[in-house]
């Protein structure tokens, strides 16, 4: 581990574990490092370790290590997003002029609609070809451009809102009778 510069060995294997760990979790790499946790200490110390720079030099280092040898960065995932958001399964099969079916060869696929295909199942009649989920890849997409959002954005122009106190005289009260 090249960035490692700097860390206690226990950090050293609380960078290993935490790469290692396929849903990157902080607290079992802090259990696996060998820190001494009892209760939330494991979530508290993990989350710590993940905010020393050092420590997130070294994670950033090893994931874009890892991203690299799978030839998978954010522009290549959003690349892949987009061919199956933008997929047709028109370009798998044709239609004669009496309106019968027939497939695609696979090796006259383009490479967008090779990637779009998830599985093809022979059948009694023929083939099932199934593409991958074209709206949840336009839901990703949708979200990664902003045009969804989970929350309400309360702010102008990138500044929050800010609170201006309004002071009313108060009507003068009828006098007592």
């Amino acid at each position: 581990m090249a960035a490692s510069k700097g860390l206690t060995p226990k950090e050293q294997l609380f960078v290993l574990h935490y790469l290692g760990d396929a849903e990157h979790n902080a607290k079992r790499a802090y259990i696996r490092a060998g820190y001494d946790a009892t209760g939330r200490s494991a979530t508290v110390g993990g989350s710590k370790l993940l905010h020393k720079p050092r420590v997130a030099k070294a994670i950033a280092a090893g994931l874009a290590k890892h991203l690299g040898k799978l030839d998978c960065d954010a522009e290549r995932t959003l690349q892949e997003l987009t061919r199956l958001a933008t997929s047709d399964m028109r370009q798998a099969v044709k239609y004669d002029k009496d309106g019968n079916l027939s497939y695609v060869a696979s090796e006259d696929l383009d490479d967008a609609t090779a990637a779009a295909i998830q599985s093809v199942e022979p059948t009694r009649n023929g083939l099932r070809i199934k593409l991958h989920d074209k709206l949840q890849a336009l839901n990703t997409l949708a979200r990664h451009h902003k045009l969804l959002t989970d929350h309400l954005d309360l702010t102008t122009a990138g500044e929050p809102i800010r609170v201006v106190e309004v002071i009313r005289p108060v009507a003068a009260l009828p006098a007592a009778e």
